[in-house]
């Protein structure tokens, strides 16, 4: 019994059933879907392309869903970086776009809370 799983990230590189069972029979366990890029239809496509595949080589093949967690980006400053110190609140504004000043907020994010101390300012 084979214990190690291979996880394969599927796109539009690998998306025909021919690849997909090639896929499959070179020892593909598990097919691992990243939903930051696609839209629904195409994800649904290819899972039922999966589907048909692990059908058709009779093989058993898992899926994960690699679903989008929050996103935090970096701001630039005009005056140069800003050195954040553990133990020191900062202010994190939503959606700011290029902070102008050294006090001003050197994280944006683009969701409410990252983390059950993190509240929104």
């Amino acid at each position: 019994m084979r214990r190690s799983k291979i996880v394969c990230t599927l796109g539009p590189a690998v998306d025909s059933h021919e690849q997909l069972v090639a896929l499959i029979e070179a020892g593909m366990s598990v097919a691992r879907f990243n939903f930051s890029h696609g839209t629904h239809e195409e994800h649904q496509g290819r899972y039922d392309r999966v589907r048909k595949a692990a059908d058709d080589t009779g093989r058993a093949v898992g899926v994960l869903a690699d679903l989008q967690g929050p996103k935090i980006r970096l701001a630039k400053f005009a005056e140069g970086p800003v050195e954040l110190v553990r133990g020191t609140s900062s202010r994190s504004p939503p959606r700011t776009s290029r902070a102008t000043s050294r006090s001003a907020a050197p994280p944006t994010r683009a969701c409410q809370a990252t983390s059950p101390r993190a509240t929104p300012s």
